[in-house]
């Protein structure tokens, strides 16, 4: 009878045992923030990023899909580069990828132009040119975040290294959501739906 019930034990455990292996496997998508957290946490050297300097200021115009003509408080103009975002690449020839390129100029322009913004620099020159990212309205987050989700620009995830790590786990989890949906740059018939994440 000992011997029945220990079995029985045994069965019942390794059931759970299975059952719990095959919940975690099928909610996996649930653990990816996790792991884009740490991985962000292991490219900085296991610490946070030192704080960007940020300035207020408005955007005035879009000059291309990942340049902005953001203008400070004194009223001087920069041309900023979106940190860590890159569009189709497109040189001309590639009617739908201008195409693209072009309405994503569009949706950036309706997106900033006019909005009172927070520039993040990560670096500036003397002719006022610069690299940051961009903050609207005080919004907690960078809006690369929703260009990358969107579809519009794609990311590139060595450039982010100066973000605090959970807008670098969001900015990855949406670059993954954005190709795996096949949204904007990744829909196939752009060509782009074939390349490495990050890159």
């Amino acid at each position: 009878m000992f011997r029945f019930l220990n079995r029985c034990l045994h069965g019942i455990v390794w059931l759970l045992l299975a059952g719990a292996v095959w919940l975690v496997w099928s909610n996996r998508e649930l653990g990816l923030p996790l792991v884009d957290l740490y991985v962000a946490w292991d490219k900085a050297g296991f610490h946070s990023p030192a704080p960007l300097s940020r300035n207020p200021g408005t955007v005035g115009r879009i000059i291309s899909e990942n340049i902005v003509e953001f203008r400070d408080q004194e009223g001087r103009a920069w041309n900023v580069g979106l940190q860590a975002l890159s569009g189709v690449d497109s040189n001309g020839r590639d009617p739908m990828r201008k195409q693209f390129a072009l309405a994503t100029r569009t949706n950036l322009a309706e997106l900033l132009v006019g909005r009172r913004v927070e520039m993040a620099w990560v670096s500036t020159n003397s002719n006022r040119t610069g690299m940051g990212f961009v903050y609207v309205d005080k919004h907690p987050q960078t809006v690369a975040i929703e260009l990358v989700r969107d579809g519009r620009l794609r990311f590139l995830e060595e450039d982010a290294r100066n973000l605090p790590l959970l807008e670098q786990m969001r900015l990855r989890g949406a670059d993954r959501k954005a190709r795996n949906e096949q949204r904007g740059l990744w829909a196939r018939d752009l060509g782009l739906a074939k390349e490495k994440s990050g890159s």
